[in-house]
């Protein structure tokens, strides 16, 4: 006679067995712990079919998977079975992405990711006007043109024309060392 096996602690379903037969009693089998007679659900993707409260009924399965807290994109690794938790995803964040209960799904936060893009740029300007400064130097060896050339650079990493470069803080307006001019080791 085959009884069908499940997890004490979850309940899912495990395998088959095999009962064996009580040889003082005819007809009769030795009862087996955490099995049951009743033919566990078919399988179906993304759940497993567990015994609870004397029959076997569908329980999400989302073990080995990683979900991120709505709030703060911290990823939580699941372990368990059932439902992924009400603060969490399973859709994957970007950098500036929000969630949104409305649309059920993480949206771009444009204005922050602008913010974090002007920041970088403003970084990048601040470390080139650093480096070209030495190249400003009494001692340091460059042409009146070089100088010319430089201080141009400079007025155009402090001052970026946006209407030259309406992407801007994309990389694509960031000026070009002047040619001719040795770039000062950092």
């Amino acid at each position: 006679m085959e009884w069908y096996r499940y997890s004490e602690k979850t309940g899912e379903y495990l395998h088959p067995v095999s009962l064996n037969k009580d040889p003082l009693n005819p007809g009769k089998y030795y009862p087996l712990e955490n099995a049951v007679p009743d033919e566990p659900l078919p399988e179906k993707e993304g759940f497993k079919s567990v015994w609870s409260n004397g029959l076997w009924v569908y329980k999400e399965d989302h073990r080995g998977k990683t979900a991120y807290n709505k709030t703060d994109k911290s990823k939580l690794e699941i372990k368990e079975l059932g439902s992924i938790p009400d603060t969490h995803t399973d859709q994957q964040p970007e950098e500036f992405d929000e969630w949104n209960d409305t649309k059920s799904g993480w949206i771009r936060n444009k204005k922050k990711e602008r913010e974090h893009l002007y920041a970088v740029e403003r970084a990048w300007a601040m470390q080139e006007l650093v480096i070209s400064r030495d190249c400003l130097l009494i001692d340091f060896p460059i042409s009146k043109e070089g100088q010319a050339a430089i201080l141009d650079y400079r007025a155009k990493l402090r001052n970026p024309q946006r209407e030259e470069h309406p992407k801007y803080p994309d990389k694509s307006w960031r000026p070009q060392w002047p040619e001719g001019v040795k770039r000062p080791a950092t």
